[in-house]
């Protein structure tokens, strides 16, 4: 991957990203309908990964800030 130029490094990472949207699509030509329990676990660990993917994207930054010292 290092000797990937950075378009290309990133259309692989796109394509990548693209493939796992389809086959995650894949379950819903089988399955059409989706009961309430079905629907709210899976709606629940989709904002439980959104609130997870949000503070540690924030977490880090923050513990560099104050290891220099610029906290208050």
């Amino acid at each position: 991957m290092e000797s990937l130029s950075p378009i290309a490094a990133g259309g692989l990472g796109s394509l990548a990203a693209g493939m796992m949207t389809a086959v995650g699509a894949v379950p819903l030509l089988f399955f059409r309908k989706a009961g309430v329990q079905t629907q709210s676990a899976l709606l629940g660990f989709a904002a439980g990964v959104m609130l997870a993917a949000s503070f540690f994207s924030l977490i880090i930054p923050g513990v560099d800030v104050l290891q220099a010292g610029g906290a208050g």
